[in-house]
């Protein structure tokens, strides 16, 4: 663990999943873990996968000393909506976010959106991963009175940040090959200010300033503080309320590091470089970089940045957040202690990998840590061993519904048996290879014998090719005793 970590132990309360059992031996909690080979990263995936989802978590998160855990509710009673702007480990956490504050509401694609409307599902089923119909592109959900939700018609429809399929691909496109081209302006949809709620997730690969100017018209007004934090807020049109505006965000780390780009040095200083200190310190929450453990090793740090992690570049953003007055919770320590629940070692959810395969809980546990923040409540998640405190306030149920928990449990016992059975097969094929070179050792020798029995030299050259031979049958012995074991 960095250095750069304890403060945060040391001044946070901490929390964890009841029950929550060990990581396997050397997968997790150590820095070493950045420099981890990619096969036997899958290996402990699939070990971790089958060892958490065997042990049939509630996913309570619990409080070690009494800690008051938030129910996301609050969120929505103090906030107007949610700006979440960052790479692929925010858009996971923004759309636990949405599930989150949204819950017992129905979501649907807005048919008037010329990116969602035509989707082949008119319906959004709530499914704990981001949908392929989401993926990249990011979204705005608008959603009305919660108080006044009714499951027969939709509370919140999900608009597309693009004027249609085609500029979503060019965007796309630009993102993943140029992010330092982007202008920074958000593509938040005009229908939030008529909602009484709003989720967004605004796509970003670099650490590319945000412009805040770009916000829809009934979000530019910003409230501010005789005691110097401000926000942006949601002048709602219909009904004239205003409420302040959060902003959860990431500095794209990994990305940069990748690119070995200058800016890896500058994450926040470099993405908040267009908002006022006031509104830095009032509405938004930072998350720290975090994971890659296998980049390394697959050659996708190069150059001066070869022997970079996610520590190096956390103790950066940190020092300067913190120096600052600005809130953070801590990624980088979650990615680390539970890193073999990342199944690519970058993500804990992904929306082209089966959601039965992943852990939404985990990206849950995030999101958490952020309304946290949020909500001046801050806690850390304590390091695996800790005793749980009883108390009721420190206690909230982040798992999913049972039919769901049920199909996760299932899939990681599939998956765990097809890789015993893999390994069988394995094992079956080395040993056959052992036995037959086993089996052919004699019927060599005696041709060997024959060959140059009648040399001069044959005496010495047959010595020579029995002693090779023999050790041959010594290698093949070792190799067989040690797939047993």
């Amino acid at each position: 663990m960095g250095a750069h970590l304890m403060p945060f132990l040391a001044l946070l309360a901490c929390v964890q999943f009841e029950g929550m059992p060990e990581m396997p031996v050397g997968s997790s909690s150590n820095v070493s873990v950045y420099s981890t080979e990619k096969e036997p990263f899958k290996a402990h995936v699939f070990d971790a996968r089958y060892i958490v989802r065997h042990s049939n978590l509630s996913w309570t998160l619990v409080g070690t000393n009494g800690e008051e855990l938030l129910d996301p509710a609050e969120i929505r009673k103090k906030y107007g909506g949610v700006i979440f702007v960052g790479d692929s480990q925010i858009r996971e956490v923004a759309w636990s976010g949405l599930l989150m504050l949204t819950r017992g509401e129905s979501l649907m694609y807005s048919k008037r959106d010329r990116v969602f409307g035509n989707s082949r599902s008119k319906g959004l089923a709530r499914g704990a991963c981001v949908p392929q119909s989401v993926g990249k592109t990011g979204f705005t959900a608008a959603c009305g009175d919660a108080s006044a939700a009714d499951d027969g018609k939709p509370n919140c429809q999900l608009y597309s940040p693009f004027k249609n399929k085609t500029h979503a691909e060019q965007m796309r496109n630009l993102l993943l090959v140029s992010p330092h081209k982007w202008d920074g302006k958000l593509s938040i949809s005009e229908h939030v200010c008529e909602s009484d709620f709003f989720v967004t997730y605004q796509a970003t690969w670099g650490a590319m300033p945000i412009d805040p100017s770009s916000l829809p018209s009934c979000l530019q007004t910003v409230s501010y503080s005789s005691a110097g934090k401000s926000s942006y807020m949601l002048q709602n049109r219909r009904t004239g309320s205003r409420k302040p505006v959060l902003w959860i965000m990431n500095g794209c780390g990994l990305h940069e590091m990748e690119f070995c780009d200058e800016r890896r040095f500058s994450l926040p200083q470099n993405v908040l470089s267009r908002f006022s200190e006031d509104v830095v310190r009032g509405s938004v929450i930072w998350q720290t970089v975090g994971a890659g453990f296998t980049m390394k090793a697959s050659n996708r740090f190069k150059g001066e940045c070869a022997q970079v992690n996610a520590h190096q570049i956390s103790s950066l953003e940190y020092a300067w957040l913190s120096s600052r007055g600005i809130r953070s919770y801590n990624y980088t320590q979650v990615a680390l202690q539970y890193a073999p629940l990342m199944f690519d070692a970058i993500h804990f959810t992904y929306y082209w990998e089966p959601c039965t395969h992943t852990f939404p809980e985990m990206a849950r546990l995030v999101t958490q840590l952020a309304f946290q923040q949020a909500l001046e409540q801050p806690v850390e998640v304590c390091q695996h061993g800790l005793n749980p405190h009883t108390d009721s306030k420190s206690r909230l149920v982040l798992g999913q519904d049972e039919a769901a928990a049920q199909a996760a449990y299932n899939a990681a016992v599939r998956l765990q048996e097809k890789k015993e059975e893999r390994e069988q097969k394995a094992s079956q094929t080395a040993h056959s290879t052992f036995v037959r070179t086993t089996d052919t050792l004699p019927q060599q020798a005696h041709r060997i014998s024959q060959q140059y029995a009648a040399s001069k030299k044959g005496a010495l050259q047959l010595e020579q090719q029995i002693s090779l031979l023999l050790q041959k049958q010594r290698e093949a012995i070792e190799a067989s005793s040690s797939i047993q074991h």
